[in-house]
């Protein structure tokens, strides 16, 4: 569960809004951090529908975060359901707390259900 996570610098970000979509990213001579690009890559793989991942993520951000730029381009990847965003949220813990709670409304029962 990535709540309202931090996912890197303006450049990086930079380089996958460039590309359009994640998917279209590519990692060769970024110009972010060593840890983003390692980051991203893996992340990467996530738009790839025909994959099995070992680590389901759900990610949960408010739309007023100062980091929601990049958890647009991550939720962008992952199948809606696993994506809970609040439209008035910020980078507090309120929203934090906030969305915690919709997740184990909508998504606890089904990872006690193993999957």
């Amino acid at each position: 569960m990535l709540l309202g996570p931090y996912l890197g610098e303006e450049p990086i970000l930079n380089e996958i809004e460039s590309a359009r979509v994640l998917a279209a990213w590519s990692p060769i001579k970024s110009t972010g951090y060593e840890y983003e690009v390692h980051t991203w890559s893996w992340l990467k793989s996530y738009a790839d529908a025909t994959t099995r991942h070992p680590i389901e993520i759900y990610l949960a951000y408010g739309e007023r975060d100062s980091y929601a730029r990049a958890s647009r381009f991550l939720a962008a990847v992952l199948p809606r359901d696993h994506v809970l965003t609040d439209v008035d949220g910020k980078h507090d813990w309120a929203t934090r707390i906030g969305l915690w709670k919709q997740f184990l409304t909508c998504c606890g029962r089904r990872l006690e259900r193993g999957g």
